[in-house]
């Protein structure tokens, strides 16, 4: 369903941290769905970490998390996923 509603928007990404911030949590994880399967992981890493990754949702800091473990980078998905834990 989120792919669908993904090309029915327009074409247009966001990769601006400050435009991303405004978005609500909703919007944040569609955004970032989008962002994944237009232009890839890596490229949703370097829009997140602009910014303290604390500050995230858990929705959001888990889709971090899942995206530096597909891009090999196993120690921050981990340390990403410690912070959505300790706030729990």
């Amino acid at each position: 369903f989120e792919e669908f509603i993904c090309k029915i928007e327009s074409d247009r990404v966001i990769t601006d941290i400050e435009e991303f911030k405004q978005l609500d949590t909703e919007k944040q994880v569609l955004a970032l769905n989008k962002l994944r399967n237009m232009k890839g992981s890596r490229a949703m890493i370097e829009l997140l970490e602009q910014v303290e990754p604390s500050s995230y949702s858990d929705e959001v800091l888990g889709m971090l998390a899942s995206s530096y473990n597909s891009t090999d980078q196993e120690d921050l998905a981990i340390q990403t996923l410690d912070l959505e834990r300790a706030r729990s």
